[in-house]
């Protein structure tokens, strides 16, 4: 909970809203992320926003934004207020729950009680008709609040009141007041007597803030204050861009992390790759004591040592045959020296560019740097703009060669049409939902085709099945369905193949 939404100032601000709200019609019921708002007009149109993360309510002449959605909880107040008009509002002694009555014939609850924050639909009566969090019996309040059980308060706090009881020099015994009004008023006390004070703090209508204090009560009686639902509303959007900002920074801080390390690692495997290739010498030498002595020598045996160089053989093949395979190596080693080479030198330039970056904790230059990595492939978009999770895409290995596995619509879509290649092989089960599944080989062998067909059977509805068809072909032959939910495709050149589980 915010600091500043003590027990006082919720009671302020629901006095407040009542003189707002009071005889206006309810227009419309909508949700805009963690916010229900209620469209409502009295002499002019405006907006009663309920926010839960974080927790306030305020009055706003138009919104920041128009993309709003529906959920169970705001179709149902919909359904039931819309067209209604606004009677009355009662504020709990001693708690933060504010009830606005509707025609006679439904209450909306408003609590922000701590963490148990909720706003409730209920009959005149009190039977509840719905809630924004469903709560089950709860041994601590001892109160149930879902469908059809009454609603019952929460027992309030046994404190004092600070506008009508004594003061003995104990804040603490005073009900809803909480750190930011509690340090204005102590430092108030220094200067002015207790009651005085008070009677500031009561016929206040404006808020104040000083180094960080948000409250109806200045710390300098002569601060100049400010409209209440007008300044939350600024300083609530403001909250959410540094949020933005941070959790921005935060997300880009990893991304940069993530693959410095992914680039580390492969560095070191492809320079490992480097050293074993750099032996080709010593295959040829191999292939030539074969040759050497293959009149002397029987292919029984699955190594041989020949002027101190031991030789491993392939029984399946003749001596001649053997030889002749660690030439064939020799030659593959010789031709993937330099590519190996060239690939070292790329990656480390992006290693380089990487550890090369400063983040800058300003909204702009995130925003850049965000679109920069965008452009350089370290962060994936689907269609619509939004990043698209690598990590959780689940990946297997048939003798080194990759299968991945798509575990979503959206990873489903990304590695298909986006990562995988033209000549790679695409592989679903047939007539059914499941994950895509990649082979990145364009020349698969039958066992190789098997494995990644059991792997689709396995990411589908149909992995408890005994046997199974699966469809596969070439990726080049996968299209996009023409306005279709993400993930699904169209093929052409397939082949179907049966396995078993």
């Amino acid at each position: 909970v915010i600091t500043m939404w003590d027990g006082i100032f919720f009671e302020k601000m629901a006095k407040l809203l009542s003189e707002k709200i009071i005889g206006a019609k309810i227009n419309n019921v909508f949700s805009v992320e963690d916010k229900v708002i209620l469209h409502l007009y009295r002499n002019h149109s405006f907006y009663l926003v309920f926010s839960f993360k974080p927790n306030y309510f305020l009055i706003k002449e138009d919104l920041d934004s128009k993309v709003s959605s529906s959920t169970h909880f705001t179709n149902l107040l919909k359904t039931h207020l819309k067209g209604e008009e606004i009677k009355d509002t009662i504020i709990s002694k001693n708690d933060r729950v504010l009830r606005i009555s509707i025609n006679d014939k439904y209450c909306l609850i408003l609590e922000y009680l701590g963490k148990d924050n909720n706003l409730i639909l209920t009959r005149e009566d009190l039977i509840i008709l719905g809630c924004y969090n469903n709560v089950k019996y709860n041994e601590k309040t001892s109160r149930t609040l879902l469908p059809s059980y009454k609603y019952s308060e929460v027992k309030p706090l046994q404190l004092k009141n600070i506008y009508e009881d004594d003061y003995d020099g104990d804040i603490t015994e005073f009900y809803g007041i909480g750190r930011n009004l509690k340090t204005i008023i102590k430092t108030r006390l220094e200067k002015e007597d207790f009651s005085k004070i008070i009677q500031s703090l009561k016929d206040s209508k404006v808020l104040y803030e000083n180094d960080g204090l948000i409250h109806f009560l200045a710390i300098d009686e002569q601060e100049s204050g400010e409209e209440p639902f007008t300044f939350l509303a600024s300083y609530y959007s403001n909250k959410k861009d540094e949020n933005n900002q941070s959790d921005l920074f935060r997300r880009l801080t990893k991304v940069i992390k993530s693959n410095i390390e992914k680039l580390e690692i492969n560095i070191s495997k492809r320079e490992e790759d480097l050293d074993n290739l750099q032996n080709y010498d010593e295959l040829i030498t191999k292939g030539n004591l074969l040759l050497t002595y293959q009149s002397k020598l029987n292919n029984d045996k699955e190594e041989v040592v020949l002027d101190d160089i031991s030789i491993k053989l392939d029984r399946d093949l003749s001596i001649l045959e053997n030889a002749n395979n660690y030439f064939e190596k020799a030659k593959k080693s010789k031709r993937s020296i330099e590519p190996i080479k060239q690939l070292i030198a790329d990656l480390k330039n992006k290693l380089d560019y990487l550890k090369g970056i400063e983040v800058e904790n300003s909204y702009e230059s995130l925003i850049e740097l965000e679109r920069e990595l965008i452009k350089n492939n370290y962060i994936r978009v689907n269609a619509r703009g939004k990043e698209v999770s690598r990590s959780s895409i689940k990946e297997y290995f048939y003798k080194d060669i990759k299968i991945s596995v798509g575990k979503s619509s959206s990873q489903n879509e990304y590695l298909t049409l986006k990562k995988a290649k033209p000549n790679e092989y695409f592989f679903h089960v047939a007539d059914f939902p499941g994950a895509h599944v990649i082979l990145h080989h364009h020349n698969p062998s039958s066992e190789l085709i098997e494995y990644a067909a059991k792997i689709a059977v396995k990411h589908s509805k149909l992995s408890d099945e005994v046997r199974a068809k699966v469809h596969y072909c070439q990726v080049k032959y996968v299209r996009k369905i023409k306005n279709s939910k993400k993930g699904q495709v169209s093929l052409r050149n397939y082949k179907s193949i049966t396995v078993q589980n």
